[in-house]
């Protein structure tokens, strides 16, 4: 048994406790594969840690022409991902297993944006040429389109279970049903350029905002519910 008077009471306990984190450091470091470094310029290549997986990807996708895959979204059970490439007006559509795509379309301008069901099943693209697209993950092409002529698309959203589509373009808010490439609304809001857009997951609600306005929709109404910063 030990004894500790005053002082030396503290003196003893703050040693033990760094002999304990001592014993611990030593512990993490044996836990580390250090072959990581190179012996003729010491320069680090792939560290490990015993007992972690690697970081190394399942797959890597690339085409033979110049690209970039500008914007991307992956379903919620993680099965399917949706590429849109930038300056070759392409789509890719993936399933998790391969980096070979399950199709590819091409569309008329480089994607702006992609959005995704929550399973997969409905992918939504929308393009520098003013269009937007609705797909199903089985077949390349498009179940409908459409076109807004002079006026950008600045964000789209997708409810979680594909049956609703939300569209801003340049002054005006746009709600679609998955049948129908006939919009169920349209809002005018004279708002210059929509920044994104979000939906409750069966698309009662929606939230679409700009560079200085907010809107709060219900989908059976074009008259939002709320505003900030706009005017209803």
């Amino acid at each position: 048994m030990f004894y500790f008077k005053g002082r030396e009471k503290y003196i003893c306990l703050i040693t033990i406790f760094s002999f304990l984190l001592l014993g611990l450091f030593i512990q993490i470091l044996c836990g580390i594969d250090f072959s990581f470094l190179d012996p003729n310029n010491n320069q680090i290549n792939n560290p490990t840690i015993k007992g972690l997986k690697t970081n190394s990807p399942e797959w890597i996708f690339s085409t033979n022409e110049t690209t970039r895959m500008n914007h991307l979204a992956i379903s919620s059970d993680g099965n399917y991902i949706i590429v849109g490439s930038y300056n070759i007006n392409k789509v890719y559509f993936f399933h998790r297993s391969s980096s070979i795509p399950l199709w590819t379309y091409e569309l008329n301008g480089y994607s702006l944006n992609v959005a995704i069901s929550l399973n997969g099943d409905y992918i939504v693209v929308s393009t520098s040429g003013n269009n937007v697209y609705l797909f199903n993950r089985t077949s390349p092409n498009p179940l409908w389109s459409s076109n807004y002529g002079s006026d950008p698309v600045g964000c789209i959203a997708i409810s979680s279970d594909g049956n609703y589509i939300v569209v801003g373009v340049e002054e005006r808010v746009y709600l679609y049903h998955k049948n129908s490439s006939t919009p169920l609304w349209s809002r005018y809001t004279g708002d210059y350029f929509f920044t994104g857009a979000s939906m409750s997951s069966d698309g009662t609600y929606i939230a679409i905002g700009g560079y200085d306005n907010l809107y709060f929709f219900n989908k059976n109404s074009s008259t939002p519910i709320w505003s900030y910063g706009g005017v209803i």
